[in-house]
């Protein structure tokens, strides 16, 4: 008897191959080499930033605006090493990689409070909550692991949005919407794949560094102390369900279950008021996108 999962992830890998679909930026793959470099610097930085005009764009825009701490006595930046001096090199990795992220999130067709659009601002808002929770856990801010982890948790969502768009995943959207239910549930129902399957395929056909495969793959799991990257599976569900809270984007559960994310605050060693503040940050720094106009194309605004 043919496997279904199987056969559905076949034909999304064959739809890469054929490059059916949109594929990952050269730029990505390069800073997701530069974030595992630790000698990697501004000048590394700015000469993968070339090859990408629309994230060279952004992250001048980011660094010559109010939004990022620029002052009104000072003067604009030029050059892309200017600008990544003033952000600060992760911060302006952050960026580039959610630019770059951008033509993965751009296929048509909407469904009920589902959009391509809304998915960026989704994954966007959880790599920031990640970053904000793992130096609120950890005491650093120094790793550009958690936001990696957050910005491309829901990878399989887009790919499915490319690649089954038509062919089940559409009416997976719709039926979570309307039974209340997880995505993942309605996917595994209709399709028999889930987006965590997808993920994990396109992930390792991409030469994903392991810790985010695994993510990527089990960012549901109602275990995560069974995996490797535990602690980042608990910090992107907390992250998720704050940016829920915000109504920053798409949600693909119903409502967060209380018991899971105490569980997961508590393993983190986090109190309800480092939530609170992380909340508080998150908004802001989304208010930020919004008034830089990332998110024009959504009606979805930050309350």
């Amino acid at each position: 008897m043919s496997n279904p999962t199987m056969n559905t992830v076949d034909q999304v890998l064959d739809a890469l191959n054929h490059q059916d679909i949109a594929t990952i930026p050269l730029v990505l793959y390069e800073i997701l080499l530069m974030s595992r470099n630790p000698k990697a610097d501004a000048n590394d930085l700015a000469t993968v930033c070339k090859k990408d005009i629309s994230g060279s764009a952004r992250l001048l825009r980011a660094a010559n605006s109010i939004y990022y701490g620029r002052r009104l006595d000072q003067p604009k930046v030029n050059t892309l090493k200017e600008a990544i001096v003033r952000l600060g090199f992760k911060r302006a990795q952050e960026i580039v990689l959610s630019a770059t992220l951008s033509p993965l999130m751009m296929a048509q067709g909407s469904v009920m409070d589902y959009s391509s659009t809304a998915l960026w601002k989704h994954s966007i808002a959880v790599g920031i909550g990640n970053r904000l929770l793992y130096a609120r856990a950890f005491g650093v801010d120094m790793s550009l692991d958690p936001y990696l982890v957050g910005l491309l948790h829901d990878i399989g969502i887009a790919i499915e949005h490319q690649a089954l768009f038509s062919k089940g995943f559409s009416e997976a959207v719709q039926k979570r919407y309307e039974n209340e239910t997880e995505l993942l549930t309605e996917e595994k129902l209709i399709m028999g794949v889930t987006h965590e399957d997808i993920g994990v395929a396109v992930a390792q056909r991409w030469s994903f560094p392991d810790y985010l495969i695994e993510v990527i793959g089990h960012h549901h799991s109602l275990d995560p102390n069974r995996h490797q990257n535990h602690h980042l599976i608990h910090i992107n569900r907390v992250s998720e369900w704050i940016s829920y809270f915000l109504s920053l984007g798409y949600c693909d559960f119903a409502r967060p279950y209380a018991e899971l994310l105490s569980e997961s605050r508590q393993v983190l060693g986090l109190t309800q008021e480092d939530v609170r503040e992380v909340s508080l940050h998150l908004k802001a720094e989304m208010q930020g996108f919004v008034g830089m106009n990332w998110f024009s194309s959504t009606q979805q605004q930050v309350a």
